[in-house]
């Protein structure tokens, strides 16, 4: 095994979380025999140091590693009321708030809300309200009402961010019975500053921002009520997280 070692600077040995305790007190062993053989020859402080970092070896001690930071495009998912309690609380604070629902059908005449999907605070979050089994068209278990929903976050009280927010704001009104004020829309936004591209949130999102297309396929657009709460989450949170981005984007263009 060859292991790099600097006298000074750097750990003597790196990347210790990898390496197997018998290996490391291998490790700890030349690190006491180098040390002996420095003796005198360099620098006390410098010693001290090798000293401070084969003791560590030895000990097994580790510098702890930061957990990676969550992914914003993975929704928190709303089943409950202290959830509720607990999003409500983050839109209330949040200056804006980006909305994307899932509907059963385009048309709001046809169709019910399926799910809200809310991003705020740097992180998403799905509410499902109309997911129903496709064996018996029963609404699925750990869901909430819609009214109550919208009763607890108050979107008619804060500017909404949205993709094609025509859409949210028609939905919203007939099956909420709610008025919501948009303060950005990306899709408009987007015809707006650049009339020639594609307008729509995935081609504009894998364009500004460099992300993967996440569509579902089209026959599951169609039964969007049918699928599980957790796959239809997971497609809405990056609707949401990435419409949030864009139109961060957008603005810093505009301004």
């Amino acid at each position: 095994m060859t292991t790099a070692m600097t006298i000074a600077g750097d750990n003597i040995i790196p990347e210790l979380d990898s390496v197997a305790p018998p290996v490391l007190d291998a490790v700890a062993a030349f690190a006491r025999r180098l040390i002996a053989e420095l003796d005198g020859k360099v620098p006390a402080g410098e010693l001290a140091m090798l000293r401070q970092q084969a003791e560590a070896v030895n000990t097994g001690a580790r510098t702890p590693v930061a957990p990676p930071p969550p992914d914003p495009t993975q929704p928190t998912i709303v089943r409950d009321e202290v959830a509720l309690g607990r999003l409500a609380t983050i839109v209330t604070d949040a200056d804006e708030v980006v909305v994307d629902l899932e509907t059963s059908d385009l048309d709001s005449r046809r169709g019910v809300i399926v799910g809200i999907g809310i991003a705020a605070g740097q992180a998403t979050y799905y509410i499902p309200v109309n997911h129903r089994r496709e064996d018996t068209g029963e609404l699925r278990p750990d869901q909430l009402p819609l009214h109550q929903v919208l009763d607890a976050l108050r979107l008619q009280s804060k500017p909404i961010i949205a993709d094609n927010a025509k859409f949210e704001l028609k939905w919203l009104a007939r099956h909420g019975g709610i008025t919501c004020r948009i303060a950005w829309d990306t899709m408009l936004a987007a015809r707006l500053m650049n009339s020639n591209l594609p307008a729509d949130l995935e081609t504009l999102a894998t364009r500004e921002l460099d992300v993967p297309a996440w569509s579902l396929p089209a026959a599951d657009m169609k039964r969007m009520e049918y699928l599980p709460i957790e796959k239809v989450a997971a497609y809405n949170g990056k609707d949401c997280w990435y419409t949030h981005l864009l139109a961060r984007k957008q603005r810093e263009v505009c301004t």
